[in-house]
C-alpha cells in the first residue's frame, strides 16, 4: 500500500491524498516528508486487510482483499464483489430523540431528529463499508458516484481500515485521485 501511495504522489503531486497510516489529507507531494518524518521509515507493509469491524455493531465482521475481489464474511454468510468495481460515496444517519425528550422516549411516541453517524463506501451492489470518522474520499478520488444518505452498512471500520480500503480500490483501478 505505501509503494502504491508512493506511485501516486509522484504521478499526481497536485492532488490530495490520505496518508496510508493515519488517514490524514495531504498534499501529494509531501507524502513522502510526511512518511518520513511523523510515521519513521520503516512503513513498507500494510494494506489488503484483513479488515476487521462490527455488522450493525453487535456481531464481528471481517473484510478482505483475495483473488481480485472483496470479500465479507459474516455469521450470516460470505459476499465478494469482483475488482474494479462501481463505488458509491455517501451518508450513513441513524435517530436520536428530540432535544429535551430523551427521558421519555421508552414512555411516549417521541419525535426523533436525524443525525449524521457516519460515511460508507458502497462498492458494487453487494458490500456496504461505513465508518464513523469521515476519511474524506470526496477530496482525494475521482470515479466515484454520490450515494444516498443510508442508516446501515454491512461493516463499520476505523479510518486507517478505509483509507487501506481505498488505496485497495485505487490500485485495481476503481478510484484515482482527484
Amino acid at each position: 500500500m505505501f509503494t502504491l501511495a508512493r506511485e501516486l504522489a509522484a504521478s499526481s503531486p497536485d492532488a490530495k491524498l490520505p496518508c496510508p497510516v493515519c488517514a490524514s489529507t495531504l498534499a501529494a507531494r509531501n507524502l513522502e516528508a510526511h512518511l518520513a518524518k511523523v510515521h519513521g521509515s520503516d512503513n513498507g507493509g500494510g494494506g489488503g486487510g484483513p479488515w476487521r469491524g462490527r455488522r450493525w455493531a453487535i456481531f464481528p465482521a471481517t473484510l478482505h482483499h483475495h483473488d481480485g475481489s472483496i470479500v465479507l464474511r459474516t455469521l450470516l454468510g460470505r459476499r465478494a464483489v469482483k475488482l474494479p468495481c462501481s463505488v458509491e460515496v455517501g451518508t450513513l444517519v441513524g435517530v436520536r430523540p428530540a432535544a429535551g425528550m430523551a427521558s421519555y422516549a421508552d414512555d411516549y411516541n417521541v419525535p426523533h431528529d436525524t443525525v449524521r453517524t457516519g460515511a460508507y463506501l458502497r462498492l458494487g451492489d453487494a458490500i456496504t463499508v461505513g465508518c464513523r470518522g469521515g476519511a474524506n474520499v470526496k477530496a482525494h478520488w475521482a470515479g466515484w458516484t454520490q450515494g444516498p444518505r443510508r442508516r446501515r452498512a454491512d461493516l463499520i471500520v476505523d479510518r486507517r481500515a478505509r483509507v487501506e480500503l481505498e488505496y485497495v480500490l485505487a490500485a485495481a483501478g476503481a478510484l484515482r485521485p482527484a
